[in-house]
């Protein structure tokens, strides 16, 4: 079984469990997955099975959609409602019953709300998170946080292509947003600075990513589905959608194509390999002319000769 399960992870799981319970429904030894989900995080998590697990880094893309719910007023460590410790403000603490801020003042009314959100688009700097993976001299943000100790973490660039309000409860000071952004951008940051602009606290409530690594949460699995499927195969999509990020290479031999898959480079002359010239000297999927994806190679000049030479090979079908 070699392809891609694209799972719909529920949220309290970690995504090396969500492998972990890939493998035993599929009874499949080798799995790994792309684009690390935080364990109350939900959403597309794309897990490459059997021979697909060559290909992973080449799946993270560099763009991910996700929709937030973010609460005006509560404020916690990690920049969500999920410690079991938030410091400061308990949920909901500093509203009044009628929703108004203690202190005087509404939440922000709709326009506000909307202008403010649509103003994150573009490139921006950005401050992760304390409670985060991000490695500073070789250790995780989130272990000196832990341990009580203070560094100096520098901003980061990223890029928010779209960021639109998708609702909002103003009396409960709750609303919801579609963003997608760069690969490293932290969604809790984005909640965090949303309430410094009105001047109050703010924190992420709940997460979804709809999508990533060119998989669509309507597309995605469940682990229910996965169960209840009579032929789980029949759930795994094609290994080469884990290099559709990837230029395209073709094999036009027969011969060749086995020969690649040996572990051989193989004439681009001789092969008839077909490849756009732009694409001359990049990491690409290779197909062959009747086995289908044989794996990823690069194209290179070595003695004269233009040659493409396997950097990947995932066929196993006999050749």
């Amino acid at each position: 079984m070699n392809g891609i399960l694209p799972l719909l992870k529920p949220a309290g799981m970690t995504s090396a469990s969500c492998v972990l319970n890939a493998r035993i429904l599929l009874g499949e030894d080798r799995a790994g997955h792309s684009g690390t989900l935080d364990p109350n995080a939900a959403g597309v998590l794309p897990i490459a099975i059997g021979r697909a697990t060559k290909l992973i880094e080449y799946m993270d893309a560099p763009s991910k959609t996700y929709r937030c719910e973010c609460v005006f007023g509560i404020e916690s460590e990690t920049g969500d409602i999920w410690p079991k410790t938030a410091e400061g403000i308990a949920y909901g603490a500093d509203r009044e019953p009628d929703g108004s801020r203690k202190g005087g003042g509404q939440w922000p009314s709709l326009e506000e709300l909307v202008e403010a959100v649509k103003s994150f688009e573009g490139e921006r700097e950005q401050l992760p998170p304390m409670y985060s993976s991000v490695r500073v001299a070789g250790r995780h943000l989130y272990e000196y946080a832990r341990s009580g100790q203070s560094v100096d973490v520098k901003p980061r660039r990223v890029t928010i292509s779209r960021m639109e309000l998708v609702s909002y409860d103003r009396a409960a000071g709750i609303f919801s947003f579609d963003i997608k952004c760069s690969r490293g951008t932290y969604v809790r940051s984005v909640c965090i600075e949303l309430g410094e602009m009105f001047g109050t606290c703010a924190s992420m409530s709940c997460l979804i990513r709809t999508s990533c690594c060119g998989f669509d949460i309507n597309e995605c699995v469940s682990f229910e589905q996965l169960a209840a499927a009579e032929d789980r195969a029949s759930l795994i999509l094609p290994a080469d959608r884990a290099v559709i990020g990837l230029g395209k290479a073709f094999i036009g031999s027969s011969f060749h194509e086995r020969l690649f898959c040996g572990g051989n480079a193989v004439s681009l002359k001789k092969a008839r390999v077909s490849l756009d010239e732009e694409l001359f000297g990049d990491v690409v999927a290779v197909y062959g002319r009747t086995l289908g994806l044989l794996g990823v190679g690069r194209t290179s000049e070595e003695d004269g000769a233009l040659t493409l030479r396997p950097v990947k090979v995932t066929y196993d079908k006999g050749i």
